[in-house]
């Protein structure tokens, strides 16, 4: 009787065996896939002004382009763009010019783009660029050569800001793009966060 009993107990563990061996084996692919680290995202791509402007006038009319829509609702809108796209590569080498449509560009009123220069050495291979109108007329540089490293794009109203950042993270300066057409001209306006002026970009 003990020998039969003996007999059924190793059985029993035999038969548990494989199971222990699933569920060890499942453990270690658990910990595996926990253990395999996650990609890190990359910045967001940029893209030329081209290839921006191109982006918008063939997107489908429902598509969602904040906060760059080039002020394009509309086909005569679209047309104009067209135009100002064959304007822009008749006369500038396009592949130097990136912008990032994500974060790059602003079209409360006007739309401002910052454009990397890849051609001249950093920090200071920034540079404005504008398009003016709404609808849009034509495309204009604001500033070149200024250091955007640290700044972020964004508007008051239908003012387009650009916000200059130290080092931690705090404003220290806000220049404003006056986008009243009658002045033929589009001055900016700096100040520091408490509204004390301080000189133009």
């Amino acid at each position: 009787m003990k020998a039969a009993k003996l007999i059924f107990l190793c059985l029993l563990i035999s038969a548990c065996a494989p199971n222990r061996d699933i569920e060890q084996s499942q453990s270690n692919v658990n910990s595996a896939v926990a253990s395999t680290p996650s990609p890190t995202p990359g910045p967001p791509p940029k893209i030329t002004v081209a290839d921006l402007i191109n982006r918008v006038v063939n997107v489908k009319p429902d598509a969602f382009l904040y906060p760059c829509d080039l002020n394009s609702q509309g086909d005569a809108n679209r047309a104009k763009l067209r135009d100002i796209r064959a304007q822009w590569l008749a006369k500038e080498q396009d592949d130097r010019y990136l912008v990032a449509p994500d974060y790059g560009c602003v079209c409360p009123s006007i739309c401002v783009l910052t454009v990397e220069d890849t051609q001249k050495p950093a920090p200071k291979n920034f540079a404005l660029l504008v398009l003016e109108g709404n609808p849009p007329g034509k495309l204009t540089w604001l500033a070149k050569d200024l250091d955007l490293s640290n700044t972020t794009l964004s508007w008051l109203n239908a003012t387009p800001q650009i916000t200059f950042k130290n080092p931690d993270n705090t404003t220290h300066k806000i220049c404003s793009v006056d986008s009243d057409q009658k002045l033929g001209h589009l001055p900016i306006s700096c100040t520091d966060p408490q509204g004390r002026k301080l000189p133009s970009l």
